[in-house]
């Protein structure tokens, strides 16, 4: 006859993770690269990505260039950039 012995449950440790963190960055776009509607680019010293799930307010993708003013609005990752889930051209950059 064979005995087994039983070993407890045991429960997996709880996520040690930081919740995300969402952040704005607001300021110049400057160094933009890549095509609507992945683009990357900088604002004051902090990298923003965009992917097709971000929103834009105030205008499209498209007017999304170098010298426009934004708040760029996402979680921040652990590189220190932003992965942006919405961004608001402001209106003064047209002026």
């Amino acid at each position: 006859m064979l005995s087994t012995t039983a070993s407890p449950t045991q429960t997996p440790p709880a996520s040690t993770a930081p919740p995300p963190t969402t952040v704005t960055a607001s300021g110049r776009v400057a160094a933009l690269s890549g095509s609507c509607p992945t683009l990357t680019f900088a604002v004051s010293d902090t990298t923003v990505t965009t992917t097709a799930a971000t929103t834009v307010r105030g205008g499209t993708c498209a007017q999304i260039v170098n010298g426009v003013v934004v708040d760029a609005t996402g979680t921040r990752q652990a590189d220190r950039s932003i992965a942006a889930t919405a961004i608001v051209i402001r209106a003064s950059s047209w002026r």
